[in-house]
């Protein structure tokens, strides 16, 4: 395959282009060269390209007869200010291997190649926007790295995934309606001083998040998003400094509480978020429900606080219910029989001699601790059990 150097007029370029298989190699194309034709009768490869024009368009507006056999477009190590997709429906692959790109745009008019690589080593898309258009090929992205992405208003019936080795420092997904297959991997935000995440009215269909950071966004705001058959693997997601209001707050901690795996950390962390957040909506008697399970073992995610409190309240108890007495009939060792709300009176140690002294007051005081034992058990179980289902 022979190597062409740049000397031709830009025309003539375009026409070997259309009828040669020829291989680019250090070659550098000024700003009037500004397209590449889909026509091609042969392979096009560019190695060590740099293109100056401000917009570079794969592909044209021509009309291709249905007999057209399909070709390859293959970018090695080459840079580029600006791409844009036009109509590229005839051709079979476009890859970008190892190259650069300032600014990537597949939009309202683009006709995708039947498969799109972005891969490599060195590959870098700075800005990535997939806008107004609907995608049905296999697009694959595995960019080392990637500073600003956006999906939004697309329609997608193929293969999308979008994978940054260093993050992205600014994610926006908006109105994107997944029908087949999509994932996004290593989404995380590197700046302590920026990071803005957003995303809104989305249905997400069969689609895959993994190993990402999305709590590391300073910026955060989700709304509205359908993900009941999202999975999401090793992510982390953002708890605190929510940028919406109370509703889509809570919202948000329902949504993401059901995307994490029952019992784990994070599903603990959520569950308390969503829980304190539910507190402002609910009735008088739900915030006394709230309030007793944060006391007695922050919304059951402690094992420590209900042991505390068991003993709290078996040692108070078993005081009240001396001083109902004329003697101090219950001892110590009855801490043992108070544990069980289902105990009977005569399982006191010294129930012979406390038969004859049982006030009203020690009733009350030993049906109050029945209840309060009962509560704070139930919440130790619990605890122990977050980790299974149920």
């Amino acid at each position: 395959m022979p190597i062409f150097n740049f000397k031709n007029e830009y025309d003539d370029v375009l026409e070997y282009m259309k009828s040669n298989d020829f291989y680019f190699e250090n070659v550098t194309f000024l700003e009037s060269f500004d397209f590449i034709p889909s026509n091609l009768e042969q392979n096009l490869t560019f190695k060590n390209c740099s293109f100056k024009t401000k917009e570079l368009d794969l592909g044209d507006e021509e009309k291709i007869s249905s007999e057209f056999k399909r070709r390859d477009i293959y970018f090695n190590t080459c840079s580029f200010r600006s791409v844009r997709f036009r109509d590229l429906s005839k051709i079979n692959d476009v890859t970008f291997s190892s190259s650069k790109i300032i600014e990537l745009n597949i939009g309202y008019g683009s006709k995708l190649p039947s498969t799109l690589d972005i891969v490599g080593d060195n590959a870098v898309v700075n800005t990535l926007r997939i806008i107004d258009t609907h995608l049905n090929t296999k697009i694959i992205l595995r960019l080392q790295r990637l500073d600003y992405l956006e999906i939004s208003r697309v329609h997608n019936s193929g293969f999308l995934s979008v994978v940054s080795y260093t993050g992205t420092r600014i994610l926006y997904i908006e109105e994107f309606l997944n029908f087949d297959y999509f994932e996004m991997d290593g989404m995380k935000n590197k700046s302590k001083l920026s990071g803005r995440f957003y995303m809104g009215h989305n249905s997400f269909g069969n689609a895959n998040f993994n190993e990402s950071d999305f709590s590391s966004y300073n910026r955060f705001i989700y709304l509205n998003n359908n993900i009941s058959e999202l999975t999401c693997t090793d992510s982390k997601w953002k708890s605190n400094n929510l940028n919406m209001t109370n509703s889509e707050v809570l919202e948000y901690f329902r949504d993401i509480k059901n995307l994490l795996t029952n019992g784990s950390a994070e599903y603990q962390k959520f569950n308390r978020s969503f829980l304190d957040s539910l507190f402002k909506y609910s009735n008088y008697q739900d915030k006394m429900i709230l309030i007793f399970s944060k006391l007695i073992s922050n919304h059951c995610t402690s094992w420590l606080l209900p042991i505390i409190w068991l003993f709290i309240i078996n040692v108070l108890t078993i005081h009240f219910m001396n001083l109902s007495l004329s003697n101090k009939l219950v001892t110590f060792q009855d801490i043992t029989v108070l544990l069980n709300p289902l105990h009977l009176n005569k399982h006191y140690s010294l129930w012979g001699q406390l038969e004859s002294q049982i006030t009203n007051q020690f009733v009350l005081i030993d049906i109050i601790s029945r209840a309060f034992n009962a509560a704070v058990i139930y919440h130790l179980v619990k605890t122990f059990r977050r980790f299974h289902t149920s």
